[in-house]
């Protein structure tokens, strides 16, 4: 499938071919921004936005979202350096926060960014389910990044701060599954 279309065709030298039925799944895949309700969603760059709601239902058949309400912690820090990377959500801020999202169970790779821009403050350490999937300072302009793969086996990926996280905050988290 080059093309992005899945072509179903008899080939030769069958005749009078039947179909009785065709399945496709498709993989789960979600690219989230952690950003204030007041900004505009970056969906026109592939993002669904998390506001700091509540784990619930949302837009285009997703449910994800916090153990609480998390939206005191969202933050646009308004430098321009680049539209993901400014909006972020404070993991540790008022007691440790938890995200969830609603995924079928199986093998994902996670990716995450976290940071502020030109902030150095924190030991990020955040965890997909009981995997490290990002660890480290923050370099360059305030950012750092990781990738694991993780297993899901009770239909949610759980996001968390990992044991010596220090002012932990995340931009984004991109969720793939394998």
């Amino acid at each position: 499938m080059s093309d992005g279309r899945l072509t179903v065709r008899g080939s030769s030298p069958a005749v009078n071919n039947k179909l009785a039925f065709l399945e496709v799944k498709r993989k789960f895949g979600i690219d989230i921004n952690f950003q204030p309700a007041s900004n505009p969603p970056l969906e026109n760059f592939g993002y669904l936005p998390d506001n700091g709601l509540v784990y619930g239902a949302r837009q285009f058949g997703f449910t994800y979202g916090w153990n609480v309400e998390n939206t005191a912690n969202m933050v646009d820090a308004g430098h321009d350096v680049d539209i993901v990377a400014q909006r972020h959500a404070r993991m540790q801020q008022g007691g440790e926060r938890i995200w969830e999202i609603a995924v079928p169970n199986g093998v994902y790779e996670v990716s995450m960014l976290a940071g502020e821009p030109f902030n150095y403050v924190g030991a990020y350490r955040i965890q997909a389910e009981d995997t490290v999937v990002l660890s480290g300072m923050p370099t360059g302009y305030g950012y750092t990044t990781g990738i694991a793969r993780v297993a899901v086996l009770d239909g949610r990926l759980t996001v968390k701060s990992a044991p010596g996280a220090g002012n932990n905050r995340i931009n984004a988290v991109y969720i793939r599954q394998q």
